[in-house]
């Protein structure tokens, strides 16, 4: 950052002497009054005043200068640094600087975006002053300026900008800034936004998604759960541009503004070009295998007899002081193996959990699969230990345990239970079902529903079949 804003500042500073001077530099290089504060100092300054909210005087203090300096020293240096754009991941030296570069860079890279705005306090305006109510939120009630942030799929800046103040409405940015004018010319770019740019998922339903409206009071019970699905599926997609805003929320003057509101659009483009710098470096953390095959999650799941009743007690007992017996429901443990890379799940159910039945499963699955597996990942249950463990090696694949206490290390089989239970056997509600075979029938449509029609928000929109193809594509 040194090497690229030193040449700059140096250019800028020669330019304003120039056009003071009124001509050429008659002094010899070097002569003159020397400066307090060399480049380096001032751009240190500068960072820290921005990252801590040091007033300028105690800066003053610090380096032992005027505090005329100082404030001379950041009025130079944060204009450079707001300048600069913002890093793109994983492109060495490709910075966006425009919103037709970020939409022109989501186009050609497949990015979809992520786009939330974001509201930070400001001093109110004198009083008698024109426009004294434009920075009165409506959502705050507080004298506030409105940036937009775009993000990737990651929470990594990309963009941000669009300030306005504090009474405008999000709709009223997208059309006023050019936010609509990008998504209608590059018709591929695809978006994540909450409910404040409804008007934006309307214009554009295929390229904008926002959370799904609320169906009425008096509609059926099973849309009311289909719309809090969707909505929490949606917001689950969108959650990373949240945690980009609470990033910048890290920085003292993006908690509570107290400079001159004409300064502030700098500061906030200044902040993101440097979180940008931190977080396209960031390592993206890939939690799932590249190849089909390389690692299959295995777990059970408890489940009990599809709407049977509970237990009751049978006819009193003969005997006097006798407790009656009560009928015990069967068990039903539901063998569940899915794929790392794809999320192509197999599925079954079984009246009993011990090694052999985990033995008949792992058979199944080996079936059923239409890739070779090459590791086999499982808890450290009972039906997991030494007879299954060497069953998987005669079979040529090797077996993992997870750290014991530690359920997040299968994540994705974990993940695909709650999927089960709130979509398939929530379903089920009210229908008696107490038979392993028509159990299995059941739970074999919704394998096949889950790995060839349902879209996955950890692929892209893809179905487990969709990225298998992709895969076996690619690897040929």
């Amino acid at each position: 950052m040194l090497e690229e804003l030193a040449p700059k500042w140096q250019a800028v500073r020669e330019s304003l002497l120039r056009e003071r001077r009124g001509g050429d530099r008659r002094r010899a290089p070097g002569a003159g009054p020397k400066q307090r504060l060399a480049f380096t100092e001032r751009l240190l300054v500068t960072r820290v005043h921005l990252r801590l909210g040091l007033s300028h005087a105690a800066l003053a203090e610090l380096y032992r200068v005027d505090r005329s300096t100082v404030s001379g020293a950041i009025r130079e240096v944060r204009p450079l640094l707001a300048a600069r754009g913002f890093a793109v991941p994983d492109r060495p030296g490709l910075r966006l600087r425009t919103l037709e570069d970020l939409f022109a860079y989501a186009d050609v890279e497949d990015v979809q975006l992520r786009i939330d705005g974001t509201e930070v306090q400001v001093r109110r305006p004198r009083a008698g002053r024109p426009g004294r109510k434009a920075f009165v939120s409506g959502k705050k009630r507080q004298n506030t300026i409105k940036t937009t942030t775009f993000c990737d799929a990651q929470g990594r800046t990309l963009f941000r900008g669009v300030v306005r103040p504090g009474r405008m409405h999000d709709q009223t940015a997208v059309r006023t800034e050019g936010i609509a004018e990008q998504f209608r010319r590059r018709p591929t770019v695809r978006a994540e936004a909450d409910e404040g740019y409804r008007g934006l998922a309307n214009e554009f339903p295929d390229q904008v998604s926002a959370p799904p409206k609320k169906p009425k009071d008096d509609t059926p019970q099973g849309e009311h759960h289909a719309w809090r699905e969707q909505r929490r599926r949606q917001s689950s997609r969108r959650i990373c541009v949240e945690h980009t805003n609470a990033e910048y929320k890290q920085w003292r003057p993006l908690q509570r503004f107290t400079g001159r509101r004409e300064t502030y659009a700098e500061t906030p483009l200044t902040i993101a070009a440097l979180v940008s710098d931190r977080s396209a470096r960031r390592a993206t953390r890939r939690y799932e295998k590249q190849l089909p095959g390389n690692r299959v999650q295995i777990d059970v799941k408890f489940i009990e007899p599809i709407g049977a009743p509970a237990p009751t007690a049978q006819q009193p007992a003969l005997v006097v002081g006798t407790t009656p017996k009560v009928r015990r429901r069967a068990k039903y443990y539901q063998f569940t193996a899915i794929d790392d890379c794809t999320r192509l799940r197999v599925l079954r159910i079984y009246p009993r959990c011990d090694q052999k039945t985990a033995i008949q499963f792992l058979d199944y699955v080996l079936e059923r699969l239409p890739f070779r597996v090459e590791v086999i990942q499982t808890d450290n249950g009972a039906e997991f230990q030494s007879a299954f463990h060497w069953h998987a090696l005669d079979k040529g694949i090797a077996h993992t345990y997870i750290k014991p206490a530690s359920p997040h290390l299968n994540g994705k089989v974990e993940r695909s239970h709650r999927i089960d239970a709130e979509e398939f056997y929530r379903k089920l509600a009210g229908v008696v079902i107490d038979d392993t075979g028509e159990l299995n029938e059941k739970l074999r449509e919704w394998e096949d529903y889950y790995n060839y029609h349902r879209p996955h928000g950890a692929l892209g929109g893809q179905t487990p079949y969709e990225r298998l193809k992709r895969k076996t594509q690619t690897q040929m």
